[in-house]
């Protein structure tokens, strides 16, 4: 696989991309990722530039896995849309929440105990997800995890409002779903992130090491564990790798683009009006 975007950046994913199982990967020039034998992608382009080098390296049967956000706008999306049908290429995102054993546990253990759901609240870092992993994108750190309590509760959101407090630059997202309520509070000084899952008779506790509390268990389910960022991440990259040389789809793939465009373009009208907003 080649990498093409900035050197820091490609030193940050550097340890995992050696960790992969039998994929390598390096860094190119975006003119030599396009005209170069590798048939997958790790794209970080800047977000103005994304859909543009999206859709060049489409043309030329390239598949690409990219961080939030894939596209600015829906009209981008369907024209990288229309590329991917007409080449039948395959878009991966970089999720790694996707693969963390406590939101699994948490998904699986929501669908067989068939709980009713009130309100999961979050508190995270406005533009990263763990220390050095920066988010792009309006909505920074709330794109990848209202992707994942959809993920894991089955459901997508209905309606936004952004709850801004000037003050102390704290941002509060309020998403409604059919049946619960989903609070992600943005605050600068928190640390990862941290979600608490609640209903009448359920309570579960996770963050960005691993799942904390289930209900009244004095022991975690699984314990915290500072190396299942890594592993989640590496997990997510062989995922994508794995659906190229199958032809099969990621796991994470370009319809969670199209959510977090939603997103972003509903945070956005919310915070210029003050209103709730449909999605």
């Amino acid at each position: 696989m080649d990498y093409t975007g900035p050197e820091k950046h490609f030193k940050y994913y550097e340890p995992f991309f050696q960790k992969l199982k039998n994929a390598t990967v390096q860094r190119t020039s975006f003119e030599d990722a396009i005209n170069g034998n590798s048939h997958a992608i790790f794209l970080d382009s800047e977000p103005s530039l994304k859909s543009t080098h999206t859709i060049l390296l489409l043309e030329q049967h390239k598949d690409i896995i990219t961080p939030y956000p894939l596209a600015a706008s829906l009209g981008e999306y369907k024209k990288i849309q229309e590329f991917l049908v007409r080449y039948d290429r395959k878009i991966g995102m970089l999720n790694p929440l996707h693969f963390y054993p406590a939101v699994k546990t948490l998904k699986d253990w929501l669908a067989n105990e068939n709980k009713a759901l009130s309100e999961i609240r979050v508190s995270c870092h406005p533009t990263h997800l763990v220390n050095g992993y920066a988010v792009n994108g309006f909505s920074g750190t709330v794109q990848p995890l209202q992707r994942i309590i959809s993920y894991i509760t089955g459901k997508y959101p209905l309606s936004l409002f952004i709850e801004n407090r000037k003050s102390d630059r704290i941002k509060t997202w309020i998403l409604d779903y059919n049946s619960f309520q989903a609070i992600i509070r943005v605050d600068p000084v928190q640390t990862g992130w941290i979600m608490e899952v609640n209903g009448p008779q359920l309570s579960a506790t996770a963050d960005h090491t691993g799942l904390l509390r289930l209900n009244n268990e004095v022991e975690p389910r699984l314990s915290p564990a500072p190396s299942v960022w890594e592993r989640s991440m590496i997990k997510n990259l062989e995922d994508f790798i794995q659906a190229v040389r199958m032809r099969s789809e990621p796991a994470i793939n370009s319809l969670d683009g199209l959510a977090s465009i939603i997103l972003n373009q509903a945070s956005e009208k919310s915070m210029q009006n003050g209103n709730k907003v449909s999605l």
